[in-house]
């Protein structure tokens, strides 16, 4: 058996990004842009290209379709994404990011609806790569084309990942995590009002976030809430961490998708549950300066040894 040499990305959902820049917004106007930037995003592709920067062999698995996959498929080859792709039929999802000053408004598209035969090849595609459990870590990632059918796609996409002796993280927001028997070597990251949501906590005190993380069924459990101290249960373990303060902050979306990234690279280089916290934290803030999600620069910073 060969040795495991990248991450698998499981990241269904593929975005045509505009990202536009204006002096002033005004909802209810006419809003003229100061310039609009095209890319590929989606928590998948924003993980992807985080471990680009990060020098970690990666490849993702999403699907993708309608008139603009051509387009997207180039956005991401000219980036070197390496993607494996399932066709649909469905248009992509569509997503407007709006620059103003200090303020990012975003309006996100509708998730396209998928056919149960496209659904089946995605899954069979994963089984194949799975089967071979040779994977650094496994993420899953963001949302998915829907089928619409009771059992989703979320749910059949965790169970195929039950066999994985390697560390898998499950970042994601959908209410079936509620009702989710995790194994020992998952990890859910989630932000802090997804997690209220989700698991209908109150965290309105520092000493309930830890009685959740305490409490909850997951051994392992990532909360981040934007600028603020993030928590994480691991083994038992209870730590606490804080993004690094940034000035000049350009775009935080794809923030947590970076965290996602940094904190699995410093999880394969065998690092402390704090260093991996740490590190991932500081890493999601610094990319807060570029206006791609998902994309920063390390060069200046300093590096993980």
């Amino acid at each position: 058996m060969q040795p495991a040499q990248k991450v698998l990305i499981v990241g269904p959902n593929l975005t045509m990004q505009y990202i536009h820049t204006v002096s002033d917004f005004v909802p209810g106007a006419v809003n003229r842009v100061e310039s609009t930037h095209l890319v590929a995003a989606g928590k998948g592709v924003n993980v992807l290209r985080a471990f680009n920067h990060l020098k970690i062999p990666a490849e993702l698995l999403l699907f993708s379709g309608g008139s603009a996959h051509s387009l997207m498929r180039d956005l991401m080859a000219s980036e070197g994404l390496n993607s494996l792709i399932v066709p649909m039929k469905s248009q992509l999802r569509v997503t407007n990011t709006i620059l103003c000053k200090d303020e990012v408004t975003e309006v996100i598209g509708q998730s396209p609806t998928i056919s149960l035969e496209e659904e089946k090849e995605y899954l069979l595609v994963l089984e194949s790569l799975l089967e071979a459990n040779q994977f650094l870590a496994v993420i899953f990632t963001g949302t998915s084309p829907e089928t619409n059918e009771a059992i989703s796609i979320y749910e059949k996409i965790l169970q195929k990942m039950r066999r994985l002796t390697c560390p898998v993280i499950v970042d994601s927001s959908r209410p079936f995590l509620k009702s989710t028997q995790p194994e020992s070597n998952w990890l859910l990251k989630i932000n802090r009002d997804e997690f209220s949501q989700i698991f209908q906590i109150d965290q309105s005190a520092q000493s309930c976030q830890e009685k959740c993380l305490r409490d909850s069924s997951w051994s392992r459990l990532l909360i981040t809430d934007g600028s603020k101290p993030a928590y994480m249960k691991w083994d038992g373990e209870i730590y606490r961490a804080n993004p690094q303060k940034i000035e000049n902050i350009v775009n935080p979306i794809g923030a947590g998708d970076v965290c996602c990234a940094a904190f699995t690279q410093a999880l394969i280089l065998g690092k402390s549950p704090l260093e991996c916290l740490e590190w991932s934290l500081f890493v999601a803030s610094v990319s807060c300066q570029s206006m791609v999600p998902g994309g920063f620069d390390l060069e200046s910073e300093r590096k993980l040894v």
